[in-house]
């Protein structure tokens, strides 16, 4: 008889520390550039849970022991000390080539100071393409239970754990995963070995590695009925090249892009209309044939039909593509801007010079002939760095020149 009353107690007790485990679990997997990475994290519970019961552990190169255990008790904010019901938390790393907290703020615009926590000990958010990560939760004391992971402890994958599907390339390694809706609580059994698949439960923020500031944290992936696989930009000898994918709409009303050169001061360029609902794959493309030379940032939003909207990216286009132009030499001297060009073909061109702030000093319509050309800009100019623009129907040139 006592067998059995023991037999109970101890199933009481096994219960009753399983429902002390709240349901957390990791909505986005952030492998940036360098050492900048990061992990969001959902409190799906139905009460608060507290930052100091939780931790991050990572297991390098395949080993099956993990780096130092990385955790905090209090947010940036230095007065919260928990998750709400509900809440998003990110935890970035603040380490070595990792985010500078100065740019924090900037960086990660929709993770405010109360929502996330730089950790520069340990060696969880260290981590690589290739290593798996893990979360736990503190149930007593000395015990603590996996509530999440990614990847497969004790395998190591080579370079990342990857899959591509429709042409998207899901992976580990320099890039920014959402967790998709359809996952409600996070992975407690570690895989076998060589079973994995990233894409199961992950999609991609964005066409490529990110590119700050970082929207995506402390956002919610797939939150609208829109699941975009894809968003990229490719320079071309006639504009930027933008397109993206969706694998699924609902009540999607319009795409609109926005450009900026400088990467924050945004503006709308074009507005591409949704498939509405869509249960297959849609492809979508732009071009932005009035993209200068240089560096462009693009932002994608998308807008339902009740007016709410999710932003993807930014990402970024370099185009320096010269087109009909197959070499330029810039001469600056006190009274003239000397240009050599080289042209493949007879074409007028617009040549512009900005200065280093981005402002239009000269503009000057230029007939190049088949071959050499000498042209002479007559204007004085400042010591400084100045950017020197050539764009014609199959010319884009951006370079800049020193005035000494």
């Amino acid at each position: 008889m006592r067998k059995y009353i023991l037999f109970f107690m101890l199933s009481a007790i096994a219960k009753i520390t399983l429902a002390q485990v709240p349901n957390i679990y990791i909505t986005e997997y952030f492998d940036g550039s360098s050492s900048q990475n990061a992990i969001e994290i959902i409190n799906a519970s139905g009460a608060a849970v507290d930052l100091s019961k939780i931790r991050i552990r990572s297991y390098y190169n395949g080993s099956t022991t993990s780096a130092t255990a990385s955790t905090t008790s209090i947010a940036d904010d230095g007065t919260t000390s928990q998750i709400p019901a509900g809440g998003l938390f990110v935890y970035y790393f603040t380490g070595t080539n990792g985010f500078l907290t100065s740019e924090v703020a900037t960086n990660l615009p929709n993770a405010t100071a109360s929502k996330r926590a730089g950790l520069s000990t340990g060696g969880a958010l260290g981590f690589g393409g290739d290593d798996a990560v893990e979360l736990e939760y503190n149930t007593t004391g000395t015990t603590w239970e996996r509530v999440d992971l990614i990847g497969c402890i004790g395998e190591d994958p080579g370079t990342s754990w990857s899959k591509t599907v429709n042409g998207v390339f899901i992976s580990t390694a320099s890039r920014s995963l959402y967790r998709k809706l359809s996952v409600t609580t996070g992975v407690k059994v570690n895989p076998a070995i060589g079973t994995f698949d990233i894409s199961l439960e992950w999609g991609l923020n964005y066409g490529a590695a990110p590119v700050a500031p970082y929207t995506s944290l402390g956002v919610l992936g797939e939150t609208l009925p829109v699941e975009l696989d894809k968003f990229e930009a490719k320079a071309g000898t006639d504009g930027n090249y933008l397109s993206w994918v969706t694998l699924s709409e609902q009540n999607n009303s319009y795409f609109e892009i926005s450009s900026a050169k400088d990467g924050k001061s945004f503006n709308p360029i074009a507005k591409i209309n949704g498939a509405i609902n869509s249960s297959s794959l849609k492809r979508y493309d732009f071009t932005d044939k009035n993209a200068s030379p240089g560096v462009t940032y693009y932002i994608l939003k998308q807008v339902d039909l009740d007016g709410v909207s999710k932003i993807y990216g930014p990402i970024y286009v370099n185009n320096a593509l010269n087109g009909a132009v197959s070499d330029i030499k810039i001469i600056p001297s006190q009274e003239q801007v000397k240009l050599h060009i080289s042209a493949l073909q007879k074409e007028e061109v617009s040549v512009k010079i900005f200065s280093i702030q981005g402002q239009n000093i000269f503009t000057k319509r230029v007939l190049l002939n088949n071959g050499y050309n000498e042209t002479v800009l007559p204007l004085s100019l400042n010591k400084g760095i100045y950017l020197l623009t050539l764009e014609g129907s199959h010319t884009r040139y951006g370079g800049k020149f020193l005035m000494n």
